[in-house]
């Protein structure tokens, strides 16, 4: 049976920032994930290796970044553009750090961990 589940946040410092950046960071759900692949794939049509027509999907990864960081960062601190005045967290700005391979792979670590510790908690509680 379907269930809704309260959105879970949790705020991470980014341990390598010198200028004491954190983020917080919403779990994304299923339908969230499907909501950006289905923003950044699209299937064509190609001809294969043994020359017959073939359908694939192809995924544009620069989109599927920034969807994906409009989505899952919630919120940040000490985040500041290139004069030093601080950046507010919005669409925008969350779309250009998504660009940046540091932000991306700190992001990318940050929803891994959220990630287990939602899915610990939920099998803990589903057994209670």
């Amino acid at each position: 049976m379907p269930k809704l589940y309260k959105r879970v946040t949790e705020w991470f410092a980014l341990e390598d920032d010198p200028m004491g950046g954190r983020i917080e960071v919403a779990h994304l759900e299923p339908h969230e994930i499907s909501l950006i692949v289905n923003r950044t794939t699209r299937t064509v049509n190609r001809v294969g290796l043994d020359n017959k027509p073939e359908r694939v999907q192809e995924i544009d990864l620069e989109l599927d970044r920034q969807e994906t960081a409009d989505l899952a960062v919630v919120n940040w601190e000490n985040f500041f553009d290139a004069d030093g005045a601080a950046l507010p967290c919005t669409s925008e700005n969350k779309r250009l750090w998504a660009l940046d391979a540091w932000f991306a792979r700190h992001l990318k670590e940050k929803r891994e961990q959220l990630a287990a510790r939602v899915a610990e908690e939920r099998q803990a509680a589903e057994k209670n």
